[in-house]
């Protein structure tokens, strides 16, 4: 019973003969990307800043949109901006990805 060693013999020589690689040549896009949302209070000193990873799809300014909506809510429970207490007041100065747009 020589058919394994044979037929082994044979894939491996297709292989070798030049046979695409089964997976794909490039790496596929990122689906998450870096956005910095700047943010300001009169209440606060300076400004925030905070950096989120948003979907791929989503505007910087959208993604920023969920962290000022959860400065200006008493019921969020995320921390920002140095783990202030202060809620309300807050707006948007700027939204900027990874790529710096």
């Amino acid at each position: 019973m020589l058919v394994f060693p044979a037929l082994l013999i044979a894939a491996l020589s297709a292989l070798a003969a030049g046979a695409p690689p089964a997976y794909p040549a490039q790496d596929p896009p990122p689906q998450t990307r870096a956005v910095t949302c700047t943010l300001s209070n009169p209440s606060y000193s300076g400004y925030c800043k905070v950096t989120e990873q948003a979907p791929a799809s989503q505007s910087a300014n959208d993604a920023c949109q969920t962290v000022l909506t959860c400065l200006n809510s008493v019921q969020c429970l995320k921390t920002y901006c140095d783990a202030t207490q202060i809620r309300g007041g807050w707006q948007l100065v700027s939204a900027v990805d990874g790529t710096g747009n």
